[in-house]
């Protein structure tokens, strides 16, 4: 994923593209601007952790965006193709994952003392939510 996304962004002298341990980064208190956590949310142990962590990155006011894969507002059949897909590509899914809904993430943003801008629900056949929260400066 960071060497598609590094192709697609060469000339974003701002954008800085890492890979590191979302529960214990390896950043100083009040660091970015903005932390985007893309297809994460639904398939860690302990997902608020991650929040936590990345709350204590973002500098005042900085926003947190989430987008991450969902079952909620999808129909059976969609659910059945979308699990076969993941399992031809991916195989088992991780044990630790878990269901994440638009309210469980609104719930996750507000209760680490994020003011959560928009929370929704996106997709077509195949959903995510996705979610965009402001800091306030507060752990």
């Amino acid at each position: 994923m960071l060497a598609v996304a590094r192709k697609k962004l060469p000339s974003f002298s701002n954008v800085r593209l890492e890979k590191a341990d979302c529960f214990n980064l390896p950043y100083e208190n009040n660091s970015f601007d903005t932390v985007f956590m893309a297809n994460l949310l639904h398939i860690i142990p302990e997902p608020e952790n991650a929040v936590t962590e990345a709350t204590r990155v973002l500098k005042d006011n900085g926003r947190l965006i989430a987008l991450s894969f969902t079952t909620e507002g999808m129909t059976f059949l969609n659910k059945l193709k979308m699990g076969y897909r993941y399992l031809r590509t991916y195989g088992k899914p991780p044990a630790d994952g878990q269901q994440l809904t638009v309210e469980g993430a609104r719930m996750m943003m507000e209760s680490r003392s994020l003011t959560v801008i928009t929370a929704e629900l996106i997709g077509h056949n195949v959903k995510a939510v996705f979610v965009i929260a402001r800091g306030n400066g507060e752990v």
